[in-house]
């Protein structure tokens, strides 16, 4: 009786390889572009930078506060400001910008007694200069309720109910 030898033969694991090398040509083809058309999102983008300000409040244990300025007719700036609680002053941290014609605010249910008031802030030169945070992200994870439309590509509303709840729809 004459064994012989139980395996696969080299043919076909040569195939197997190579059904597992498309798949993966596929799959690798499909992801970028995903991730390119979130990078031309300005929505998306928005939404992220807000979620990471929120995310630093809750794990640095510093109130943040967001405020909008137009630069000119070009875009509109979002800074985050982080508030020293000992000197009740904002000092200027990050800066999300993002092209005025596809962002229009319209900031609801946002008292000021809510978001810090004008609270001074001092810009190193001889006077001081007053801010004022529109969005307030508390360490408890509150939020500041608010609804902010963006256009684009894609339209959405990013919308915070004032806990810890922040939220992206996008319209079709």
């Amino acid at each position: 009786m004459r064994r012989t030898a139980g395996g696969f033969s080299l043919i076909e694991v040569m195939v197997v390889m190579a059904i597992i090398a498309i798949g993966v040509a596929v799959a690798s083809l499909a992801i970028p572009s995903r991730l390119s058309a979130d990078e031309d999102n300005p929505s998306a983008q928005l939404f992220q930078w807000i979620s990471d300000c929120a995310d630093e409040a809750r794990l640095s244990g510093q109130v943040i506060g967001l405020r909008f300025k137009a630069n000119g007719r070009d875009s509109v700036s979002i800074e985050a400001l982080s508030l020293n609680q000992r000197l009740d002053q904002w000092a200027s941290s990050t800066c999300f910008s993002i092209p005025s014609k596809t962002l229009e605010l319209s900031i609801k249910d946002l008292s000021l007694s809510n978001s810090g008031l004008a609270i001074e802030i001092d810009n190193q030169s001889q006077r001081a200069e007053v801010l004022q945070a529109h969005i307030i992200l508390l360490p408890t994870g509150e939020i500041t309720p608010f609804n902010l439309e963006v256009f684009g590509d894609y339209r959405a509303t990013i919308a915070a109910n004032g806990f810890d709840e922040l939220v992206v729809e996008y319209d079709q």
